[in-house]
């Protein structure tokens, strides 16, 4: 457990529609924003592939500006070849 779960954060944007030209994503109101703030776990598998795994945790502070409305937790897991 020692020195495998860390505190992480970030801000992204997500563009939720579909466009037809790359101009269209250039309109930032477009864009559905998230503030996360999270535990997350390094965990290792026993597999060639997967060298490390990481599962999160995370709290998302503008869920409620969001349309559709998200959800406040995301668990999200990510590899590493």
């Amino acid at each position: 457990m020692k020195g495998s779960l860390y505190i992480s954060g970030g801000l992204e944007y997500n563009y939720l529609k579909p466009f037809s030209s790359i101009a269209q994503i250039k309109n930032f109101t477009a864009w559905q924003r998230s503030g996360l703030i999270g535990l997350s776990k390094i965990i290792s598998i026993q597999s060639k592939i997967f060298k490390k795994t990481r599962l999160q945790l995370l709290y998302d502070f503008f869920y409620m500006e969001q349309v559709p409305r998200g959800q406040p937790l995301k668990f999200r897991v990510g590899y590493n070849f």
